[in-house]
């Protein structure tokens, strides 16, 4: 039975050198970031004193203290590229530059809602398999509570926009409709303001943003084919604008106070279900957009090359960065400050290291019941136990507290001391 954490051994375990680590002292109350583990041809076998394995109590999950650049380099991005549309079709609806700033305000802070509002109802889920619902709920609490803060922020913009769809003008008799869409978006930030924590008033806030997405494409293009057209290009706007909203004012700080397993894999997840839409929003931004672009086709270069025309080519080429940064965010990890969350893949061992060593408390990511202070140092490293390069445990991903379980092989279950 393998001991961890301060508990008996009744045989010895074998540590793995690993191939470069990073000594952190207090910054997670102690903590070792296992970065590329590779085994040796021989692993070399030792029994562990009392002292080593009171130190697994310290592996945290690895956080990073500033937040990730390039998701605001995104939020930033496709904020400009809405300028950008925005500012285009109001000059070809004959708008002031304060109309159109009105016009552009209601639709971006419509989408930051809508967007915001999804994530919460789709991506956040009560329960993920195969981690500890204590945890995931604990997770879901804290992302809440922020949540409703930001939303309150979001209604206050919502306010501000809301008189944005008087300036559109509108065919004879179709008044009502402007109307509606400015009671709508005082209606969204009234929900907004209640906060999103409860399901039901978050999902009824995403249905009134879906009603006016439907409203301002109608408002925008008219009937037939370019209302779908406008439709699509507004829903994907939507849903990315206020996901990264999410991911940056929720997800991030969120996941920052729970920088355990359990907590990782929920977020992972998550930020996993944003991905599959993003996936989907980005080409039919892209492929509305060229649609709606080719009523300009037939102007001459010197108009493309001019304001409001040279719009297009900049909305394009942001855009094109947008792709970019959503293509390198996973591979440097800037998806997340949380280690595991923007791949999963980072908080695994060499498989049969993991299964041979890793206690199956841990490998599930539940919690022991033994806390550790969160203002404890890292315990000095024991004899032939060196940060520079000594071996240490395969264990990866341990929460805080001592992991309980039973190793494969043993012959019961560990018990703390």
């Amino acid at each position: 039975m393998h001991g961890i954490g301060g508990l008996g051994v009744r045989e010895p375990l074998t540590w793995v050198r690993p191939a470069r680590r990073h000594w952190t002292g207090d910054l997670l109350t102690g903590y070792f970031d296992y970065i590329n583990i590779c085994r040796p041809e021989a692993p070399m076998t030792i029994t562990p004193s009392a002292r080593d394995l009171s130190r697994v109590d310290t592996l945290q999950v690895v956080v990073r203290e500033n937040t990730p650049f390039l998701p605001k380099v995104a939020f930033t991005l496709i904020t400009i590229a809405s300028m950008a549309g925005v500012t285009l079709t109001s000059t070809g609806m004959g708008l002031s530059w304060s109309q159109t700033g009105m016009r552009w305000l209601t639709l971006w802070s419509t989408a930051l809602a809508g967007g915001f509002l999804v994530w919460r109802t789709v991506y956040v889920r009560g329960r993920e398999p195969g981690t500890d619902d204590a945890a995931v709920a604990a997770l879901n609490d804290t992302a809440f509570d922020i949540a409703d803060r930001v939303s309150r922020w979001v209604a206050v913009v919502l306010v501000l926009g809301a008189p944005g769809a008087l300036v559109v003008p509108t065919v004879t008799g179709a008044g009502w409709v402007s109307g509606l869409l400015v009671a709508g978006s005082l209606l969204v930030a009234a929900l907004m303001a209640v906060g999103v924590r409860r399901a039901p008033v978050a999902a009824a806030a995403a249905l009134v943003v879906a009603a006016l997405l439907v409203g301002w494409a109608w408002l925008d293009a008219g009937n037939g084919w370019p209302f779908w057209i406008r439709l699509l290009h507004l829903t994907a706007f939507t849903l990315w604008l206020g996901g990264a909203l999410w991911n940056i004012g929720v997800a991030m700080p969120a996941g920052r106070q729970h920088p355990v397993v359990p907590a990782v894999l929920a977020g992972a997840r998550q930020l996993d279900r944003f991905r599959w839409v993003v996936r989907f929003a980005l080409p039919t931004i892209i492929v509305t957009g060229l649609v709606m672009a080719g009523a300009y086709r037939s102007l001459p270069i010197q108009w493309w090359l001019t304001f409001p025309g040279v719009l297009i080519p900049l909305k394009v080429m942001s855009i094109l960065a947008l792709v970019v940064v959503f293509i390198t965010c996973p591979l440097f990890r800037h998806c997340s400050p949380v280690q595991g969350v923007c791949d999963i893949e980072d908080l695994h061992l060499d498989d049969d290291v993991a299964a041979a060593h890793v206690p199956t408390a841990v490998d599930t990511g539940a919690l022991g019941a033994a806390q550790v202070d969160p203002g404890r140092a890292l315990p000095a490293p024991a004899d032939g136990v060196t940060p520079g390069g000594g071996v240490v445990p395969q264990v990866a991903g341990a929460g805080r507290g001592a992991a309980t379980g039973t190793s494969p092989g043993a012959s019961g279950p560990a018990t703390g001391s």
